[in-house]
């Protein structure tokens, strides 16, 4: 398979946007099933805050490349599509409604997500961004 998660996206992209709704909802069911049998006695590792900085507003997707051996991801506003490679992930991240497009990393193993890369955004209403210039990814601790 040698098409990039994006191109592979962006092909399905509008049936898949017309869909998320329910897929949101099924999510928000597994997600809430898997957190009422998860074990709580190990204390999540450190968390940080992984924001796309856009220099044009309101975004609805986008895919960024970072640095991040044992973490995982969630945000409340969307969904996250990963693929890992090594000790990098691809993260494409999709916010319906349009907005700014944040994510929550645990670790593990105590490193921080490091190296990003943006590697393609679309607008709120589904439009490929021409170019890349401006955008960066901010990491922030929380904990």
């Amino acid at each position: 398979m040698s098409q990039s998660l994006w191109t592979a996206i962006d092909r399905h992209r509008v049936p898949v946007l017309r869909r998320l709704r329910a897929t949101l909802a099924l999510a928000a069911l597994v997600a809430g099933v898997s957190t009422c049998s998860s074990d709580r006695s190990s204390a999540p590792g450190p968390q940080w805050r992984v924001s796309l900085v856009s220099p044009s507003g309101a975004e609805g997707a986008a895919v960024i490349e970072l640095t991040a051996p044992s973490h995982r991801f969630a945000t409340e506003r969307g969904v996250i599509v990963s693929r890992r490679m090594g000790d990098r992930v691809q993260l494409a991240v999709f916010r319906p409604d349009g907005g700014t497009i944040t994510m929550t990393a645990v670790s593990d193993d105590g490193s921080a997500p490091r190296d990003p890369r943006v590697l393609q955004v679309v607008d709120a209403f589904n439009d490929r961004r021409p170019s890349l210039d401006g955008y960066t990814v901010r990491i922030e601790a929380l904990r």
